[in-house]
């Protein structure tokens, strides 16, 4: 029973584990009461507009410690920062504009004239001017009727271990941050087959069928009609290629593949450049998916599917149907139906030596036969006599 018992507990206790692995990061906020800092005056700052509000000002050669944090969990660091409504973040004296940046070591970016400290450096975003014409915030009571928001990306930053952020300060101006935040990643989504969905980004065009390398339909109306079925039957057909563009506002286009009758994709280099006018439409690149049909010779019908394959994981299947069933709707699936040439049974060749007959078996044969059938005449002869 205790065995049992062990067992259950050790499984449940992997378990346990692979669930708390797969939980995502959360966004983190940084408790400015609570870090450390070099020169940086933490605290309250009423008479800038912040009372009651843990801050931190920042003036020349400061550096905070954020400790250790493993990037790679997070999409991008916020800093809410107020400044001054006279601020420039680049004056004329200035090396770079005045920025915020994360460093693996405790040395200060820089500021105003020096040339900037980029040992170390896991990336940084540069700070704004203030906008007197849109504040961001006309009600407040001073540096915080501008508070803005300096967003640093994190999307390629995979680094872990001990986190420091720096600031490069305008040329006497200050910078008072009021929160440090920690923008998790969304989880990446699952990927797979899908449908076309023009609500996520999916643009095409199907202008073109060829057969055998020669062009049997060219626009919509041609090819609506020509895709409803491509007659191989009489086995003349090697490749079927449909051709146009396609492109997808949120994602890059890896490779152009097909199906046929739903099957895996097959991926191949069917892509080429897209002209000013299809990128102007939404296109990325044009396709000429080429499908070899040579050794379909079942005699039955099958579907062929152009796919795209996007560095998000989808996988398109290009089934667009605008306002299906709706009248006026436009056929715009990329398909083909191809028609195959039915299997011919074939001759198997005799593994048998043939036997070339010679004189002397030949006369053996008549003999043979010339006494079957005398012996034929005899049983004819007995029953005659027998009446």
């Amino acid at each position: 029973m205790k065995k049992i018992v062990s067992v259950i507990l050790a499984v449940a206790l992997v378990i346990s584990m692979c669930a708390v692995m797969s939980f995502a990061a959360e966004d983190y906020v940084v408790d400015l009461s609570t870090v450390e800092f070099t020169s940086a005056s933490g605290g309250e700052h009423a008479p800038h507009g912040y009372a009651g509000v843990d801050t931190l000002l920042l003036d020349y050669g400061n550096v905070i410690t954020l400790g250790n944090m493993n990037l790679g969990d997070y999409s991008a660091c916020e800093v809410t920062y107020a400044t001054d409504l006279g601020y420039v973040a680049q004056k004329e004296d200035m090396k770079i504009p005045a920025n915020f940046s994360l460093k693996s070591n405790n040395v200060c970016i820089g500021c105003s004239n020096q040339e900037p400290q980029t040992d170390g450096l896991l990336a940084q975003a540069d700070c704004t001017d203030v906008d007197k014409e849109n504040l961001h915030n006309p009600e407040g009571a001073n540096w915080d009727k501008d508070e803005r928001v300096c967003s640093i990306d994190l999307t390629n930053v995979d680094y872990s271990g001990e986190v420091w952020l720096s600031h490069f300060n305008s040329t006497g101006n200050q910078a008072l941050i009021v929160e440090i935040k920690f923008v998790a990643k969304e989880e990446a989504p699952a990927g797979g087959l899908r449908d076309f969905d023009s609500a996520k980004g999916d643009k095409l065009s199907f202008d073109q069928i060829l057969v055998n390398g020669a062009e049997i339909a060219n626009g919509n109306d041609a090819v609506i009609a020509a895709k409803a079925l491509v007659d191989g039957s009489d086995g003349s057909v090697s490749t079927v290629a449909l051709h146009g563009w396609f492109g997808n506002a949120n994602a890059k286009i890896e490779s152009y593949g097909y199906t046929i009758d739903d099957g895996e994709p097959v991926y191949g280099e069917f892509s080429s450049a897209a002209e000013p006018e299809v990128v102007n439409a939404g296109g990325e690149s044009r396709y000429t998916v080429s499908v070899d049909v040579s050794e379909l010779k079942d005699g039955a019908e099958h579907k062929i599917w152009v796919v795209v394959k996007l560095d998000n994981g989808d996988i398109v299947k290009l089934n667009r149907y605008d306002n299906r069933g709706q009248e006026g709707a436009k056929d715009r699936e990329v398909y083909v139906n191809y028609k195959a040439p039915a299997s011919q049974a074939e001759t198997v060749p005799s593994t048998e030596p043939e036997t070339v007959p010679q004189t002397g078996d030949v006369t053996v044969a008549m003999f043979a036969v010339i006494a079957v059938l005398a012996m034929g005449a005899a049983v004819v002869f007995v029953k005659k006599r027998a009446f």
